[in-house]
């Protein structure tokens, strides 16, 4: 710009010194293109809209369909439109340009497809965009694109049959008051009554004693589950660090997801890990419920939990607000005595614990021995084909 208005300003000197009309023209069109360059790309920037359609929420493994728009509003033409739009380099692909041209009134899109290959919580954006005149000559840069937020929840694999601690297939622990029954234990049969249910009776007494029976079951209460993830400071050594706190999560995320869609109980959560939202380490809990949408709270946070950088257990096994006969899976990488004593003591308490050790390495702890003399089992996984019960 400053270059070419000194050119014009020498141009139109000389012309005028000289009174030559071609050098006095070629002066009034440079003069003519300095007002156009200062004026119409700062115009036309604050015209041109761009804006961003991403997924939310987007499974492990799938694809992110990422569109990007931009729409002309005013009644000058974008002679080129530059959009440079950042992407994080765990979705698979690098930072994309696109350079096009909009009309009064237009709009073009921009399509992209990106890779859900790794969990996270990941921004896309905010892209740069920018405009300018048709000679070159000056750069305007208009509004960003908007970034948005996308969670990619963690990989979830089937757990089978997944045996955990539990009295019946239709988790239900025996007890002395009857709080709800057990379909899985008759215990006998009792004449009908008026309101008991027909899927109560006994069909079978009923043809032999010739009038209605019904079943009586054993007196239980619902089973919950609690899955406790241990990503504290020292739960992996540094070189299993990445594999083992991945493996952890995915062996967390399919208990979960088996729990709430296959086995529809109560599954609740907690973690000691960093969460990116706070910036800091924390100790995550959030109450057992059964419907399907508790996945999504379950999963966003499994999606974004990295290893803690200084917590260490937190409480992550306290007692004190767990229900009578509440399964507890403690998915940890390392057995030691602070966790066996924790494990202990919520057996004790009435819960039924159980252990996930997460060992790429393939080692076993020498404290599992100590925990299956509790009654506590102990599962090493190695691979996410361990995974499978």
């Amino acid at each position: 710009m400053r270059p070419l208005a000194r050119l014009a300003f020498l141009t139109a000197l000389v012309g005028a010194g000289l009174r030559i009309d071609f050098v006095l023209g070629a002066a009034s069109m440079m003069a003519l293109m300095l007002v156009y360059v200062a004026v119409v790309p700062r115009t036309v920037a604050r015209r041109v809209e761009v804006g961003r359609v991403a997924p939310r929420r987007v499974l492990w493994g799938e694809t992110i369909d990422l569109t990007i728009t931009a729409h002309n509003r005013g009644w000058l033409p974008a002679t080129w439109v530059s959009v440079v739009d950042p992407v994080p380099f765990d979705l698979g692909t690098v930072t994309t340009r696109w350079v096009t041209s909009l009309g009064p009134g237009e709009t073009k899109t921009m399509a992209r497809t990106l890779e859900a290959r790794r969990r996270g919580l990941y921004r896309l954006g905010p892209g740069v965009v920018a405009t300018g005149d048709v000679f070159g000559l000056r750069r305007v840069r208009a509004e960003d694109v908007p970034a948005v937020d996308t969670v990619v929840y963690p990989k979830i694999v089937p757990v089978g049959t997944a045996k955990l601690p539990a009295s019946s297939p239709n988790a239900t622990l025996p007890v002395r008051r009857a709080l709800t029954e057990d379909p899985a234990r008759v215990v006998g049969v009792r004449d009908y009554v008026t309101g008991d249910p027909l899927r109560k009776v006994h069909w079978t007494a009923t043809a032999r004693v010739g009038r209605l029976q019904v079943k009586q079951f054993q007196p239980g209460i619902e089973r919950s589950t609690v899955i406790c993830l241990d990503l504290s400071r020292t739960s992996f050594p540094r070189s299993q660090r990445r594999a083992g706190s991945e493996l952890a999560v995915t062996a967390a995320a399919s208990l979960c997801f088996h729990g709430i869609t296959v086995e529809r109980l109560a599954v609740g959560l907690r973690i000691v890990g960093w969460d990116p939202v706070v910036g800091g380490d924390v100790a995550c809990r959030i109450p057992a419920r059964t419907d399907a949408g508790h996945l999504i709270p379950l999963l966003e946070t499994l999606a974004r939990v990295r290893p803690a950088r200084e917590a260490g257990l937190r409480g992550l096994l306290d007692p004190s607000d767990l229900g009578f006969g509440t399964t507890v899976v403690f998915i940890t990488g390392e057995l030691d005595e602070e966790r066996v004593t924790a494990l202990v003591r919520l057996r004790r308490a009435g819960a039924r614990p159980a252990v996930v050790q997460i060992s790429p390495s393939g080692e076993t702890s020498p404290w599992a021995a100590s925990l299956l003399r509790f009654r506590i089992p102990v599962r090493s996984v190695r691979r996410e084909a361990d995974l499978r019960w």
